[in-house]
């Protein structure tokens, strides 16, 4: 309706308004802006006022509510994102793009981008262009590996450096001058604290006629078990003081004598002093018994007989282990006392006075 040449009602189109109540202008709006679609059918220009929506791409009015637009898209995928779908289920995704790092190698929509970067030994893969090893360009290593060859498909390939006597167990570098410390195999000590050179002392060397084999520390104080030398013998059972202990000495030895043992009770000695003669340990039934030096008959080495007497047997110089020196009467007797021997008559003397230096009987 028009009054002369001016507007003054309209009437509006489906979906148009007249919200002004100018009719001049005609019907100037129309359905309200919805979520992700467009309101095709609406009662008011008001967003409560749509009743028929149509979604955008990739949009969808699951609870079929015109007034809120298309509220849901392509559902969550696994480290992708769907970019076209055909329903707000994971099944309903037909194209997908994957995060850096991983891939959707079963072609698979739905599961998403499933594989990521391959396992690199002692090290994780950071970055890379495929799921396979070769595919890795960057790596992180774990502690104290390292990758020394700069070849990321083979992981962090280098550990901590072998050092003396010890394992590295915490390193910087790989090379020996990365070690920061040091767990020392038994019986070896990191004394100056200085894990680059490992455990460079064992056990104490100044255990007395011993060899310490076992320690708690690198002071003599630290040894807990002691290999005796030869003839040496740690009787206290204190490893720390060494094998204290020797083969008993021999009453009447040599004083050069040698000795050797295997307790401290059987002691073997090489010679006894002059005028001694050796009898052998365990003689007497029991191998535990030591040497004995005993006087000879006849006093020391250089004896003297009786007047009227010889000398006959081993000179008793220490090393004999029978006593044969004897002084035998001489057939002649006389000498004795110095007095001349007289022969019979129809005799004649011969040979040497009687006068109990010689070593035979030379008198007839």
């Amino acid at each position: 309706m028009c009054t002369g040449a001016k507007c003054t009602t309209v009437t509006c189109n489906a979906n148009r308004f007249n919200t002004n109540n100018d009719a001049t202008d005609g019907c100037e709006e129309t359905c309200a802006i919805v979520n992700e679609s467009i309101c095709t059918t609406c009662t008011s220009t008001a967003t409560g006022g749509c009743t028929v929506v149509e979604c955008n791409e990739n949009f969808f009015n699951s609870d079929n509510d015109a007034t809120n637009g298309c509220e849901e898209t392509c559902a969550l995928v696994k480290e992708g994102t769907c970019t076209s779908c055909s329903s707000v289920a994971a099944t309903g995704c037909t194209s997908l793009e994957c995060n850096e790092n991983f891939f959707n190698i079963d072609n698979t929509f739905f599961n998403g981008c499933e594989s990521s970067c391959a396992n690199v030994t002692d090290g994780t893969c950071t970055a890379c262009s495929s799921t396979i090893t070769t595919g890795c360009t960057a790596i992180k290593c774990i502690e104290n590996k390292f990758d020394t060859n700069t070849n990321q498909s083979d992981g962090c390939e280098a550990g901590c450096d072998i050092v003396m006597h010890g394992t590295c167990t915490a390193c910087a570098t790989a090379l020996d001058s990365g070690c920061t410390a040091v767990t020392c195999n038994d019986n070896k000590f990191d004394t100056n604290n200085d894990a680059t050179d490992g455990c460079e002392v064992g056990c104490s060397s100044l255990v007395a006629h011993g060899t310490c084999t076992a320690c708690t520390t690198a002071l003599a104080s630290g040894c807990t078990e002691v290999t005796c030398n030869d003839n040496k013998f740690d009787t206290n059972t204190i490893a720390a003081d060494g094998c204290e202990a020797g083969c008993t000495v021999v009453t009447n030895a040599a004083s050069l004598a040698t000795y050797t043992c295997t307790t401290t009770f059987n002691s073997r000695v090489s010679n006894c002093a002059a005028g001694y003669i050796k009898i052998g340990g365990g003689v007497a039934g029991a191998s535990s018994t030591a040497d004995t030096c005993i006087a000879c008959n006849n006093g020391a080495a250089t004896y003297v007989c009786d007047a009227g007497e010889y000398k006959s047997g081993n000179q008793c110089v220490g090393t004999e282990t029978l006593d044969t020196q004897t002084c035998t009467t001489c057939a002649q007797g006389g000498g004795r006392n110095g007095t001349a021997y007289v022969c019979a008559a129809g005799e004649w003397k011969t040979g040497n006075q009687c006068d109990r230096s010689g070593s035979s009987n030379k008198k007839n």
